[in-house]
């Protein structure tokens, strides 16, 4: 048996010296093919990386376009700042200018007696624009330092759609 045995050993082992070149080169390709296979990423590999780079950069314009929206509030309250800064010198101006004028007509009478009918009825006049002027200078200095109090502060802003962005705060 044992001869048999070898036999059978011999004609396998001359079958595969005759294939010897086609097997070493079989084995050389699979070999390569696994390489390849463990080389390089598959369609899935690609997929997933690409998906997770595109989350990436969503998440990244999202938080832009926040921070944009947030600075874009910080300076449209600035600029509302700045105008009603100068409604509130020119307000504050047209009083001193009619204080004045109301003090020259009170100077004039006091001075003067004759027409005083006209500057009377010049200073009531002037007077109650006056009141007018510090009523409304009283009113934007108030709205004013609301408006300021708001941006310095801690606020809120709206985004695009009205919704309530998160308080911000101007130092940080």
């Amino acid at each position: 048996m044992a001869i048999k045995e070898n036999l059978a050993k011999n004609k396998v082992l001359n079958f595969l010296k005759d294939f010897q070149w086609y097997i070493s080169t079989l084995i050389f390709f699979a070999g390569g093919l696994i390489w390849l296979y463990a080389a390089f990423a598959t369609m899935d590999y690609v997929e997933s990386i690409k998906t997770s780079h595109e989350k990436l950069i969503e998440t990244v314009r999202k938080t832009n376009a926040t921070s944009i929206e947030k600075v874009q509030c910080l300076v449209n309250g600035q600029i509302d700042l700045n105008r009603m800064n100068k409604e509130l010198e020119s307000i504050t101006n047209n009083y001193n200018t009619t204080s004045d004028l109301v003090r020259s007509y009170k100077e004039r009478l006091a001075s003067d007696q004759t027409n005083s009918k006209q500057l009377k009825d010049k200073i009531e006049s002037q007077m109650r624009k006056l009141g007018e002027f510090k009523e409304l200078r009283e009113a934007k200095l108030k709205l004013f330092e609301v408006k300021s109090e708001t941006i310095i502060g801690k606020s809120s802003c709206l985004n695009s759609n009205n919704e309530v962005l998160t308080d911000h705060d101007t130092k940080a």
